[in-house]
């Protein structure tokens, strides 16, 4: 039996500042999907800041993409898989900066279909990054 994609209202991600080196912080958990995301220190060079954003999902099979041309990927995860990375921008690519209209399309194989787009800073409005976006 196939089942129709469902589309679900939109679910915001608050503006959320983020300190660099501080544990991950959930953005988003909606239908059994987590969004979080971190400031680290750049692994590859220690003056940098790295925001990484991750998802979780508890649906094998579950599919994410984005076409964004700096943070496109598409990758299929699920439970056993934990927190995925979706997005990594480092300030050694092209300094600090506020980057928006990152669009990604989750779907699971149970039929639900979120479509979202978030935005990512990096050294701006006083943090070491930002997260902000909708999902729904």
């Amino acid at each position: 039996m196939t089942t129709s994609p469902q589309a679900l209202p939109g679910f915001p991600i608050p503006l959320t500042r983020l300190v660099r080196d501080a544990p991950p912080r959930q953005v988003l958990a909606q239908n059994g999907l987590t969004f979080k995301a971190q400031c680290i220190t750049d692994p590859d060079d220690s003056t940098a800041t790295q925001l990484l954003v991750t998802l979780a999902s508890n649906e094998a099979g579950t599919e994410y993409s984005s076409t964004s041309v700096y943070f496109g990927n598409m990758q299929t995860i699920g439970p056993s898989d934990g927190d995925v990375q979706v997005i990594c921008y480092s300030t050694t690519l092209a300094g600090t900066g506020f980057f928006g209209g990152i669009a990604a399309t989750i779907v699971k194989p149970s039929g639900l279909v979120q479509n979202g787009t978030l935005a990512i800073g990096v050294g701006v409005l006083g943090a070491d990054g930002v997260v902000a976006g909708t999902i729904g």
